[in-house]
C-alpha cells in the first residue's frame, strides 16, 4: 500500500525527521532482513513481487548482522557529531 506523499510528510514532521532525510534504502533493507530471517518465498510475498528474481534485485549481499553493525556505527557517528 502506497501512502500519499502528504501523509509521509506529515509523519516525518510528527516524528521530527528533517525534510533533508531521504529513505531510499528502506525497501531494500526490509526485503534483505525479511529474507535473512524467513524463507525467500516469504520475502517475495512481503515485497509483493510476482517473481523471486525481482526480489533478489532488492536483496543486499551483506548479512543481516553486517547491516546491523553498520547501522550501530552510523548511529554512534551521528550522536558524536550531533547530526
Amino acid at each position: 500500500m502506497d501512502l500519499p506523499v502528504g501523509q509521509l510528510q506529515a509523519d516525518r514532521a510528527a516524528f521530527g525527521v528533517p525534510g533533508t532525510v531521504w529513505s531510499t534504502d528502506a525497501i531494500s533493507g526490509a526485503i534483505t532482513e525479511a529474507e535473512a530471517v524467513t524463507a525467500p518465498e516469504t520475502a517475495r510475498r512481503m515485497a509483493g513481487h510476482s517473481s523471486s528474481r525481482a526480489t533478489q534485485g532488492y536483496v543486499r549481499g551483506d548479512s543481516l548482522e553486517t547491516n546491523r553493525r553498520v547501522a550501530r556505527a552510523r548511529a554512534e557517528l551521528r550522536a558524536e557529531k550531533k547530526l
